[in-house]
């Protein structure tokens, strides 16, 4: 049985996701709303679990602590760690 493109991509999330665990991340929303915090888990919609999240009003500048918190799958735009990404060898 093969798999759709759609079901292979969401498996190269889930295995980008499960590399995240435990790690600071920053989650970039649609309407350009900003989230950083810490990936604590995820599920099969690819909602997230967020701990320690904050996000900046982006008129005032001021940071607003929003604790824990869970983000629609949907409304994810990017998820994004130092941690994922691979370093090249020169």
């Amino acid at each position: 049985m093969s798999s759709s493109p759609q079901q292979a991509q969401q498996a190269s999330l889930v295995k980008v996701l499960k590399r995240a665990l435990g790690k600071k991340v920053l989650v970039v929303l649609k309407r350009n709303l900003e989230i950083n915090g810490i990936l604590r888990g995820f599920d099969q919609h690819l909602n997230l679990h967020i701990d320690n999240a904050v996000t900046t009003n982006p008129h005032t500048l001021e940071i607003e602590t929003l604790g824990t918190i869970v983000l629609r799958g949907d409304s994810v735009l990017l998820v994004n760690s130092e941690d994922l990404v691979e370093k090249q060898e020169e």
